[in-house]
């Protein structure tokens, strides 16, 4: 059976963010047709059920847990800062990491296929003699994302933002050269890679979803989701909060939004709490049964990279959802039939107020959706495409 060694800047699991969500998908396609070995680094403060996580991959997985301490030292915030090598690049340098990778090779050998799930883990894979195959997956492209950052940010925060984020996009561009495969989320930043780095074509593994069954219940919630602790979420709050919202109140004043997610500042879970067209949530258990109950999603982003997991989710579930451009950027819709789209204050209230009103659009939406979802976006076609794609020999097919 052919062997994989796969190394993770942090465990695929629980699947309580897109990053994690991504990561476990491949990891589980991969384990189902290689002999798996997972080296991960992980935050030494959370405590996954690792059983769990063990049963929810399934085929044959070996793995090794390094903890770490995921704030960074003042040794990495120097070194991130008076080299060209970026921050996040010191901060998973961890010698028990290189270790167990030198331990993998002495007792298991050379293995077929080596993954790293974070380009910032990149130099830590050795097998660059041809005898493997080695892949890259690129999740967003960070550089970008971070220049992008830097836009909504203002004074030492915005000049940290845009010296990291050229750093980056050096050292994205240089490992993307240096890999056999690099698995870019969409058709956008696999375009960027191509550009950047022609000599080795890109492949699009983009994000995808599980489809799932929801009971029947009353769908009469307009929903905000994720994690309240990612700067492009954080900026889309703010952007609902002090312009569209306001906007919204004056030609629907019962119109409310339930917002979802964990990890908002006590700043902002202050500013929700106490905002009276806002019912906010917080962390909830099981995403799915608010999905069940939601009228339609809003996904009014401005910044971000790779593929918005959410709007996959709210599709899958069933859910028509509003966004802007930038929201929708990398995936396969088709504005107006699979999703409506809104880029200024006015356009985003008046289209709020039509899915409000306009039943047959949202069946018509969630239909179509629900169907390109099924077409593109399910995760075993996404991994059993891409694993096939890598050209190993005694792969059962």
């Amino acid at each position: 059976m052919p062997t994989a060694l796969v190394v993770s800047n942090r465990l695929p699991w629980p699947l309580e963010d897109g990053s994690r969500v991504r990561m476990f998908h491949l990891l589980r396609g991969i384990a189902a047709e290689f002999k798996t070995t997972l080296l991960t680094l992980n935050d030494a403060r959370e405590t996954p059920n690792i059983d769990e996580f063990r049963m929810a991959v399934g085929g044959e997985l070996e793995l090794r847990v390094v903890p770490i301490q995921t704030r960074h030292s003042l040794r990495s915030l120097c070194l991130g800062l008076l080299t060209h090598t970026p921050l996040h690049v010191w901060s998973y340098r961890h010698l028990t990491l290189k270790r167990a990778i030198a331990d993998y090779i002495r007792f298991s050998g050379t293995p077929s296929v080596a993954v790293a799930l974070s380009p910032f883990l990149a130099d830590q894979l050795p097998f660059a003699d041809g005898k493997t195959t080695r892949v890259l997956d690129a999740q967003n492209l960070y550089g970008d994302l971070l220049f992008e950052y830097a836009t909504r940010s203002r004074g030492v925060r915005k000049w940290y933002y845009k010296l990291t984020a050229a750093k980056v996009k050096s050292w994205e561009a240089h490992w993307h050269r240096q890999f056999d495969r690099v698995w870019c989320c969409s058709v956008v930043e696999q375009n960027m890679v191509n550009a950047r780095a022609p000599e080795q074509p890109a492949r699009l593994v983009p994000n995808g979803v599980s489809l799932s069954e929801f009971p029947p219940a009353e769908r009469n919630l307009v929903v905000f989701f994720g994690r309240l602790d990612y700067l492009p979420n954080i900026d889309a709050l703010n952007y609902l909060c002090e312009t569209i919202l306001p906007v919204l109140s004056e030609n629907a004043p019962s119109q409310r939004l339930t917002v979802i997610g964990k990890g908002a500042s006590p700043d902002l879970e202050h500013h929700l709490v106490n905002h009276s067209q806002i019912n906010y949530v917080g962390p909830v258990d099981f995403m799915g049964t608010w999905l069940a109950r939601a009228k339609f999603c809003v996904v009014p982003l401005r910044i971000g990279g790779g593929t918005r997991l959410k709007i996959l989710e709210a599709m899958g579930a069933g859910v028509p959802v509003l966004s802007t451009s930038k929201g929708s950027e990398g995936l396969e819709l088709e504005a107006g039939t699979h999703i409506l789209i809104a880029n200024d204050v006015s356009d985003f209230v008046e289209r709020w107020i039509q899915l409000d009103q306009d039943h047959d659009l949202r069946e018509r939406l969630a239909s179509a959706a629900l169907r390109r979802i099924r077409e593109v976006y399910g995760w075993e076609t996404i991994v059993q495409r891409a694993i096939t794609d890598l050209g190993i020999e005694g792969l059962d097919r």
